[in-house]
């Protein structure tokens, strides 16, 4: 998956219409809740191969972040 890719597929497990970028403050995405934490675990687990907990995404501020750990780079 390249990195347009992984955009646009955060962009489908938010359900948004906003701008993101890889700079992007995840928390200052209105739909970043608990939910698309845990779809995006989900998702980081199915779609890239990378296990990682709530707990962990709880702690990634940043798309740029969340891509490095997809293994996007």
């Amino acid at each position: 998956m390249n990195r347009e890719e992984f955009l646009t597929k955060l962009k489908d497990i938010l359900q948004t219409e906003a701008d993101i970028t890889f700079s992007t403050d995840l928390f200052d995405i209105d739909e970043w809740d608990s939910l698309s934490m845990i779809t995006t675990v989900a998702f980081l687990d199915n779609e890239c191969g990378q296990k990682v907990t709530v707990k962990d995404v709880q702690e990634i501020d940043t798309v740029e972040q969340l891509a490095k750990i997809a293994g996007v780079e």
